[in-house]
């Protein structure tokens, strides 16, 4: 089914209303129904209220926020299928000064490491390449876990930076490199890269608040971090996650394994936290609340904090990657489940 365009479509008059009302400039999304592309959606302005705001296309990069983890955690597997490391490997056999002996990738994937949340909020992100050692440093003084690993799901942010250190050092190429390589290039992901910093171009959205539309403008500056600040368009994010939906085949090349992609959809904390590795699940609580009601319970995906979702429906068929740059989306969860009620009514 093709969702037709004009002005009566539902899908289309909700995400016009967002930006209509005011809660973000622009909306940028892509739906695809067994393999094909059944819906996209690209309107709006880089900012309001500024001279230099852009009329974004379907090329404009988008900071996607955490939708960058399941990005960076299929580079784990990856590692796996390389034969370099498993889950249960300890942090520690590849970051010798980590403090704990029994935290492992698992762990830092499934946000259950133990971790006080309040290091959420006293480590900042760094804001140059020139303050990311220290940053480091920061993490890894760390030196007390408020629960005992794999009993709390705690969100902590900075354990996929320390997945994209492990990365970095087992591979010895940086994260935009080893991501390029074993994604990006294979997958035909020409508008993606955690480097914006180093790309030559104003075709870009940064995230924004209404209350301050300028105070994320720093992020175009930051180093590639793991947790977030991967910069990708709709357009390219639906191929990506397509791939769960194909036994992890792009155009006849076999991405990931259908072993891997297998694990990467499977709940993988006893339905204890309803987590895979790579991405949040919604099982029968939803407890993320970023899925539909109309979803089904095999669901998976992942959200960010600039307004931005990915969602992965294996029982439907069906991929939905929605982009905002606006943390005011982010900020009700709902908007997200209404807009997969209205994508999952219009197709099923």
């Amino acid at each position: 089914m093709i969702i037709e365009h004009d002005n009566s479509s539902t899908l289309d008059r909700f995400n016009r209303g967002l930006i209509e009302k005011g809660l973000t400039p622009c909306v940028t999304m892509t739906v695809m129904k067994e393999n094909s592309l059944v819906y996209k959606f690209v309107e709006g302005y880089s900012s309001v209220g500024d001279k230099d705001a852009i009329v974004i296309n379907d090329k404009t990069l988008f900071n996607i926020g955490s939708v960058t983890k399941p990005v960076t955690a299929s580079l784990i597997v990856k590692l796996i299928e390389k034969g370099m490391l498993t889950l249960d490997d300890p942090v520690k056999k590849y970051i010798p000064e980590y403090k704990f002996d029994n935290v492992t990738l698992f762990h830092l994937m499934t946000h259950t490491a133990g971790y006080d949340e309040i290091i959420n909020f006293d480590l900042e992100w760094p804001k140059s390449t020139s303050e990311l050692k220290d940053y480091f440093r920061k993490i890894y003084s760390i030196d007390y876990l408020k629960y005992e690993p794999g009993t709390a799901d705690i969100y902590c942010t900075q354990g996929y930076t320390i997945l994209m250190d492990i990365i970095e050092r087992i591979t010895g190429k940086s994260l935009e490199e080893f991501a390029k390589a074993e994604l990006f290039e294979p997958l035909g992901m020409m508008n993606t890269t955690f480097e914006l910093n180093r790309k030559k171009t104003n075709n870009y959205a940064l995230p924004w608040k209404k209350t301050d539309e300028h105070i994320f403008d720093y992020l175009k500056f930051t180093p590639p971090t793991g947790d977030s600040g991967l910069y990708s368009t709709a357009f390219d994010m639906i191929k990506f996650a397509n791939l769960f939906l194909n036994d992890g085949i792009h155009e006849g090349k076999q991405i990931f394994s259908k072993a891997s992609v297998n694990m990467m959809l499977r709940e993988s904390t006893g339905g204890q936290f309803f987590k895979t590795p790579v991405f949040w699940y919604k099982g029968y609580k939803n407890s993320k609340g970023a899925f539909g009601d109309l979803n089904s319970n095999e669901t998976v995906g992942h959200a960010g904090f600039s307004g931005t979702v990915m969602v992965i429906d294996p029982i439907y068929n069906i991929t939905i990657v929605f982009f905002t740059n606006s943390n005011d989306v982010h900020d009700d969860y709902s908007i997200y489940r209404r807009l997969c009620n209205v994508t999952m009514a219009a197709l099923v």
